[in-house]
């Protein structure tokens, strides 16, 4: 996204960025842009004596003001994949780095649990575009991240590793373009032009990247000037949603619709609400297929979390963040306070734990109500949050060789219509839902855990359905709550799971819910949503969702800059990064000076 070749638009911004800050900046700039022509990241660091790689489990190294490094350049608040590569990549240049995190493991979604002997995901159900991703995880993991690419075969089709099934009828995506293309014209013949004009569309508006760029632009007024003059092309299907996009510009044939719109799960978000932004977004990470990381999830933060501290880092765990401080006039961020009353000081402040935490809770209210970032955002609704069913499943030859696969199902084909009527009367109406077995996605498993074999089934839900019970203990709640979770929990495995794997009737040995009140218990997001703010066409048109902050030394990472999800969060790193080690200026597009390449050579 930040490192594409030069375009004719891009040419001419630079012309109109360059004669700007001459005229702002004078010799001042000049002498600076000169200097950074010179200047690189270091090559090398070496490991001290002292760096307690001997913990037993970096992932839970609890927190204690004794573990915290000396004269910290950075605190990062909160330990998932943006805020764990940010500080494996600042760690690796030789900064001192703390990262804090309230859950009792580090890595956010990229987490796993372990219950009964059985180890389940909790977040990276799948991923697209390795090649991409892995190009920046292969500078900052200790050991490389391995995937195992997912599809088993049926009947005539292969690699299939998304199944959409509407309304009990099925479509298999199978890993590729041509594939994905073919099969939905074989089903839809005479929708032959409109399904090749829609992958087109699809590819184009993912080529829309300056936007993004942008965001690292320092200037709010200048900015917003550019992106309305040379993004209006992103800003037209940027603040229209996917639904009325695709029936506008591409078919009207509402079964075709339903199928295109299977995966909007993955966003959180129903088409008529999510920008078509996002839904590109989705649909491009995964033409060339599903993969799951071999060891699971955990063995991505893990792998950071060894880097971090083998640089001079730490990745503390079960001690929240209370506030960030700030100085005598409130402008400027210089450590934060935690919620034990330790008071922790630092050069700089990285926050990886959401807009909404970060302005609306953790800046004091005085200041925080005065900021341009806290009444923009007041518009956002709280986004939709994931119900979970977690299943270990006896072994046997019905575990044994259960499909790679993901199912999204919907209960019709307007799937607006059939999510909200199910948030409506959860206990009643027709779920939409998700179905995956992460043991069988692993190629690592059955060497890490013979005979186990999980499953794992997702509806979304918003926040407020559970409410009332959000102020009781987790693992404490009345017999209401217990009831209602297991009343959709139970219509969940009797209505979506065996449906699909009736033979897997007699096989479940374990069983646990986690519901909103879940995720916002243990991933500390506001309310309990797992992907960050809602991807409305207001998200991805706002010009002050940006690593740069009201407040200095004050910075931004996180799925909120970029998007939801692991690509999301792992690309807003570099973006945060970027930004804060002085890449993306004028000289640096002129002279192709870029993080990732600078990287590679430490």
């Amino acid at each position: 996204m930040l490192l594409n070749c030069l375009s004719s638009e891009t040419i001419i911004l630079i012309k109109i960025m360059l004669w700007t800050f001459l005229i702002s900046y004078g010799p001042f700039f000049i002498l600076n842009q000169i200097n950074k022509l010179f200047y690189t990241l270091p090559k090398k660091y070496t490991k001290p004596e002292n760096t307690p790689l001997n913990i037993r489990d970096l992932q839970r190294d609890g927190y204690s003001k004794r573990k915290i490094p000396q004269d910290l350049d950075y605190i990062i608040i909160g330990s998932g994949i943006s805020g764990l590569t940010t500080a494996a990549v600042l760690s690796k240049i030789g900064k001192r780095v703390l990262v804090l995190e309230q859950h009792y493991i580090a890595g956010g979604c990229c987490h796993t649990f372990t219950e009964d002997g059985y180890e389940f995901d909790t977040g990276i159900h799948y991923v697209g575009n390795i090649k991409k991703l892995n190009k920046i995880l292969d500078l900052v993991t200790e050991n490389p991240i391995t995937w195992t690419k997912m599809g088993n075969t049926f009947n005539d089709c292969t690699e299939v590793y998304d199944e959409i099934v509407v309304n009990d009828k099925s479509f298999k995506i199978r890993s590729g373009e041509q594939k994905f293309t073919a099969d939905l014209i074989r089903r839809f013949p005479k929708e032959k032009t409109n399904i090749q004009n829609y992958f087109k569309l699809v590819k184009h508006v993912n080529s829309l990247n300056l936007f993004f760029i942008l965001k690292i632009f320092p200037n709010n007024f200048i900015k917003r000037w550019i992106i309305n003059y040379f993004c209006k092309d992103y800003l037209k299907y940027a603040k229209k949603n996917a639904y009325d996009t695709v029936f506008d510009e591409i078919t009207q044939n509402k079964d075709l619709i339903a199928i295109l719109f299977g995966q909007h799960g993955d966003a959180a978000t129903p088409p008529k609400q999510m920008s078509f932004i996002i839904h590109a977004g989705i649909v491009g990470h995964y033409l060339d297929g599903g993969y799951y990381p071999d060891g699971g999830p955990s063995k991505i933060s893990s792998e950071l979390i060894k880097t971090i501290v083998k640089y001079n880092g730490r990745v503390l765990v079960r001690k929240g963040v209370k506030k960030i401080i700030l100085n005598s006039d409130n402008s400027r961020a210089i450590g934060v306070e935690m919620a034990n009353g330790d008071i922790i000081y630092s050069k700089n402040i990285i926050s990886s734990v959401g807009f909404i935490n970060t302005f609306q809770k953790l800046i004091p209210k005085p200041v925080s109500e005065k900021l341009e970032i806290t009444k923009h955002l007041k518009k956002y609704e709280p986004a939709l949050s994931y119900f979970y069913i977690f299943l270990g499943l006896k072994h046997s030859l019905d575990t044994m060789k259960l499909t790679t696969r993901n199912v999204w199902g919907h209960p019709c084909t307007d799937l607006d219509k059939g999510l909200q009527d199910f948030c409506n009367n959860p206990t009643e109406a027709p779920i939409p839902y998700f179905i995956a077995f992460p043991s069988s996605k692993d190629n690592t498993w059955n060497q890490r855990m013979p005979y186990k074999t999980t499953a794992v089934i997702l509806t979304m839900l918003p926040h407020t359905i559970f409410k009332e019970w959000e102020n009781q203990k987790c693992m404490h709640r009345d017999e209401d709550y217990t009831y209602l979770k297991n009343r959709i929990g139970d219509r969940l495995i009797n209505e979506c799971f065996f449906k699909h794997y009736p033979e897997l009737k007699d096989k479940i040995q374990y069983k646990t819910i986690g519901t909103p009140l879940t995720n916002k218990h243990y991933l500390g997001s506001p309310f309990g949503e797992c992907l960050g703010m809602p991807h409305t066409p207001d998200r991805f048109t706002s010009h002050l969702l940006t690593p740069h902050t009201e407040i200095k030394n004050l910075y931004m990472t996180g799925q909120d800059l970029i998007s939801g999800g692991f690509a999301g969060a792992l690309e807003s790193a570099i973006l945060t990064l970027n930004y804060i080690l002085g890449y993306g200026t004028v000289s640096d597009i002129v002279f192709k000076r870029n993080l990732i390449k600078d990287l590679a050579r430490v």
